[in-house]
C-alpha cells in the first residue's frame, strides 16, 4: 500500500481491526461499514443515512482468481473423486470413457462480474466455448474477452459446466430452480461458490441422486454449516467444501488491504473502492462528510 498519512481523527487503530476481521465503524467524522466475505446480501442497502456499505476486494482481478480457481479446483476433482468407502477397493482403469475431457467442452458462468471474468481467463487454455448469462454484461462486453451472451436457458441446456458466480440478491435467490437444473445435460457439472440460496438445494439434491446430473461441486449451501444428516453428504457424485475454498493467506491479506485503502480513502475526502450500496454516492450526508475531508 506504500506510504499513507492518515489526518484530522484518531481513528487509526480502527484499521487494524478491520484488516484482521471486518468490522463496523462509526465516528463523528465518517462511518463505513465493511462486509468482507459476507456477501452483498447482508447489512442494510440504503444510502440515505451516508453510511458507506462495502465488500472490499484484493484488487479488480486477484479476488476473481482465488474464487475462481476456487470453482476449477472442484470442478477438476469431480472428474476423479472416488468415494471415501472405496479407498480400500483396488482402482481399476474407467471402461466407459465418462471422465471425458476439458477440451471442446462448454463452460458456462451465471453472472459475469470480476470473478467470472477471472474465472474465463483461467479455463481459457482448456480450449473451451465460454458463455455467459448476465443481465448487466452488454455485448461489447463480453465480446472483449471472447465470451458469448446467452439467456439463462440456453446456458443450462448447454453448458458441460454451469458454475454459479452472481451475487445473492431478490432477483436471484432461487434462480436455479429445479426447472433449470431439469435442462441440463446428463453430462454436466454444476459447480456453486456463490451463494447458497441461489440454487434449490432440494431440486439439485434430486437430480445427483437420480443421476440426472453427472455431478457437483458445492461450496455453499441452504444452511451454513449443512446439517450433518443432510443427504448431499451421502452422495459419491458430489464434493462439499465448508465454504472456504478460497481461502488463503493472499486472499486475507488482500481483502483487509482493500478495507483498510477504502477507509483511508474516506478520512482522505475521496469516494472509497467496490461500494455496494451505491445510491449512498449522492448522499447529501456523505458529500459533506467527504467535503469537510477534503
Amino acid at each position: 500500500m506504500g506510504q499513507c498519512y492518515v489526518r484530522r481523527y484518531n481513528d487509526a487503530e480502527v484499521l487494524n481491526q478491520i484488516s484482521l476481521r471486518g468490522t463496523e465503524y462509526d465516528s463523528p467524522v465518517w462511518e463505513l461499514e465493511d462486509r468482507r466475505g459476507e456477501g452483498v446480501e447482508r447489512g442494510d442497502r440504503g444510502g440515505g443515512g451516508g453510511r458507506v456499505l462495502l465488500n472490499p476486494t484484493i484488487d479488480e482481478d486477484s479476488e476473481g482468481e482465488e474464487e475462481g480457481a476456487g470453482e476449477f479446483r472442484s470442478g477438476g476433482r469431480l472428474v476423479f473423486a472416488e468415494s471415501e468407502e472405496m479407498e480400500d477397493t483396488p482402482i481399476t482403469p474407467p471402461t466407459d470413457n465418462r471422465y471425458g475431457d476439458c477440451v471442446g467442452r462448454t463452460l458456462g458462468l451465471v453472472g459475469m462480474g470480476n470473478i467470472g471474468k477471472e474465472t474465463f481467463k483461467l479455463a481459457k487454455p482448456f480450449g473451451m466455448r465460454h458463455i455467459t448469462c448476465d443481465p448487466y454484461v452488454t455485448p461489447a462486453e463480453a465480446e472483449e474477452i471472447g465470451v458469448e451472451l446467452v439467456d439463462l436457458d440456453t446456458l443450462m441446456r448447454t453448458a458441460d459446466f454451469v458454475c454459479v458466480c452472481c451475487p445473492l440478491t431478490e432477483e436471484t435467490q432461487g434462480l436455479i430452480d429445479a426447472r433449470c437444473i431439469s435442462l441440463m445435460k446428463p453430462t454436466a457439472y454444476l459447480i456453486n461458490t456463490a451463494r447458497g440460496p441461489i440454487v434449490e438445494q432440494k431440486a439439485l439434491t434430486e437430480a445427483l441422486q437420480d443421476q440426472r446430473i453427472q455431478g457437483a461441486g458445492l461450496d455453499v449451501f441452504e444452511q451454513e454449516p449443512i446439517s450433518d444428516d443432510d443427504p448431499l453428504l451421502n452422495l459419491d457424485n458430489v464434493i462439499v467444501t465448508p465454504h472456504s475454498i478460497c481461502w488463503t493467506d493472499e486472499c486475507f491479506e488482500g481483502n483487509g488491504k482493500s478495507a483498510c485503502e477504502s477507509i483511508i480513502s474516506v478520512a482522505s475526502g475521496q469516494m472509497p473502492s467496490w461500494i455496494v450500496n451505491r445510491d449512498v454516492i449522492d448522499s447529501p450526508k456523505l458529500q459533506k462528510k467527504l467535503t469537510d475531508l477534503e
